[in-house]
């Protein structure tokens, strides 16, 4: 990738579902800088995220409504985030 970029799509493969659950895409650790979470997200899963350090911007569709425990954790270059508008719960050390 050039823009070490990636974009999250609300489902699964058909499934409807609108929480991203990504450990299997955790190659983001070394490889991705920036993260988008596109709109009819709503739910980012706990430790989804966590030791991804590479990663340095996060941007969040309004649709998030919850962001789990850890899901940021120790994601030490993260310098820049855009939170939901809409945001009404975020969980212990979520970017601890």
């Amino acid at each position: 990738m050039n823009n070490k970029r990636i974009t999250l799509f609300a489902g699964h493969y058909g499934s409807g579902k609108t929480n991203i659950s990504v450990n299997y895409a955790l190659r983001l650790k070394e490889e991705n800088e920036k993260v988008v979470i596109a709109d009819g997200i709503t739910y980012i899963g706990k430790y989804n995220f966590a030791q991804c350090t590479a990663l340095t911007s996060v941007k969040m569709a309004d649709s998030v409504t919850n962001i789990g425990a850890y899901a940021f954790y120790k994601c030490n270059a993260l310098k820049e985030v855009a939170l939901s508008s809409n945001l009404s719960e975020i969980s212990n050390e979520t970017f601890g």
